[in-house]
């Protein structure tokens, strides 16, 4: 079989780098190359995307939406960035959201890339509401810690520099702002209003674990841990990317069973269903922000859209 050709635009960001360090160990692909002088020049770049099978945008949001503007018919694309995920006119790139998304991505030219957050939180909560669980006008609360790599460059820069170096607590974010993959959430939960949001970063590189608490007085039916555990085992019981565990005493987990770097370097999402005493119900999500959550899930949206086993390449 002739390898595929495929251009990352964007390829020295925190995205495209380890991208490009997922493809080394592709065997099904070879990478286009522009020469470093010519690497922001648009005519050099189109004509990347124009001889590649595939491209992979890499990009901030404006760059995307300007360059998505100049595509061909017929070009497969992937975007990284939040701009293109509640458009219409792109597939949603999670595949194990729902039993006909892998089929939608394969058949697509246009894939946006999932947040790293809501990929966690969709995997966890849509089936919730899906089956009458909770509602969609549930209250949402959700408390989410990543790595500093998923602030690009400039976050990494700061918390690499001295001024960090004795930081070892997290540092809460975005407070008083409505962050930008909140509309995603919303859209693919089916959440009839914005989730009361509250993320974090800590002081590793690469990593993430998202706690999400349902209260008992909001379950719909007499709903118990065991019972969600089943669902959520039926929904994802094809998925071997995605784990379910239910911790329903103290001695089956320790200090380091939710530990946000579990499942670095891989495509992995583990979901952890906790009861409380009290009836509450506790979710937590792990997974690595730069793998599932950016480009290893990237990687498999390629694969998808060319016609290759989903976890080529991919270390699941």
């Amino acid at each position: 079989m002739q390898k595929k050709n495929i251009y990352i635009d964007g390829s020295s960001g925190t995205t495209g780098l380890r991208i490009n360090q997922i493809l080394k160990n592709h065997d099904k692909v070879s990478i286009i190359k522009i020469d470093e002088k010519y690497r922001k020049n648009e005519k050099y770049r189109l004509d990347a995307i124009k001889n590649s099978d595939l491209s992979i945008l890499c990009l901030p949001d404006k760059e995307s939406a300007h360059i998505a503007q100049l595509f061909n018919d017929g070009d497969k694309i992937i975007d990284t960035s939040t701009y293109h995920r509640v458009n219409s006119s792109w597939i949603y790139g999670l595949a194990e959201m729902q039993v006909d998304q892998r089929e939608k991505i394969s058949k697509s030219n246009l894939v946006a890339n999932p947040g790293c957050y809501p990929t966690g939180i969709i995997l966890a909560i849509k089936p919730l509401v899906d089956n009458h669980i909770i509602s969609s006008s549930y209250p949402l609360s959700i408390h989410a810690l990543s790595g500093y790599s998923g602030g690009g460059k400039k976050l990494i820069e700061k918390w690499e520099s001295n001024a960090y170096k004795s930081v070892k607590f997290e540092s809460p974010y975005a407070l008083l702002d409505k962050h930008k993959h909140l509309e995603e959430i919303k859209y693919y939960t089916n959440l009839d209003d914005y989730p009361h949001f509250i993320p974090s970063v800590g002081a590793f590189f690469n990593g993430m674990r998202i706690e999400i608490s349902i209260h008992k007085n909001n379950l719909l039916g007499l709903i118990n841990p065991k019972n969600l555990f089943e669902i959520l085992t039926m929904t994802y019981e094809d998925e071997n990317n995605i784990d379910i565990s239910l911790y329903d005493n103290d001695s089956f987990y320790d200090d380091f069973s939710f530990s946000p770097e579990k499942n670095n370097n891989t495509n992995k999402v583990t979901i952890s269903i906790i009861p409380n005493k009290l009836g509450h119900i506790s979710l937590i999500i792990q997974l690595d922000n730069l793998g599932k959550g950016a480009s290893g899930a990237a990687v498999q949206n390629m694969n998808l859209m060319l016609d290759l086993d989903e976890n080529t390449g991919i270390n699941s």
